[in-house]
């Protein structure tokens, strides 16, 4: 239940779509948090189910690739910063077309591996 008077009236009727944006915009601000506190790890994962929740929507989809690219350059890690160039530019202009479902976006994986959606992040993408 949100917390301020107005969003509560509206809570509702907000649709599945909302959450998913809430869901995808608190990972994203969180793994941010912990990507400036140098907890690499952490901030990784709130990435990799930012980017789960972010493929539908290119916008999203393209600042998840961002994210994961600033934190190769946190971190200094080549693999990541190089594998996140290709990501962002295919996430800019293919995410309308067809991602592959589940891929958590990361450059430790193929970028086209279909991959399982973790039991947290199904409610947000059931209806999708």
């Amino acid at each position: 239940m949100p917390l301020g008077y107005a969003a509560q009236l509206l809570w509702p009727f907000a649709t599945p779509a909302d959450a998913r944006k809430r869901a995808f915009a608190g990972r994203l601000a969180e793994g941010y948090r912990t990507l400036h506190a140098g907890q690499a790890e952490h901030a990784y994962t709130l990435f990799e189910q930012a980017h789960v929740l972010a493929q539908s929507r290119t916008n999203a989809h393209v600042r998840s690739h961002w994210a994961f690219l600033r934190w190769g350059l946190r971190f200094g890690d080549r693999r990541e910063m190089v594998g996140q160039v290709p990501r962002l530019l295919a996430a800019a202009l293919f995410t309308w077309l067809c991602m592959p479902r589940g891929n958590t976006g990361g450059a430790r994986v193929g970028a086209l591996r279909i991959m399982p959606i973790s039991p947290e992040l199904r409610p947000y993408l059931e209806n999708t």
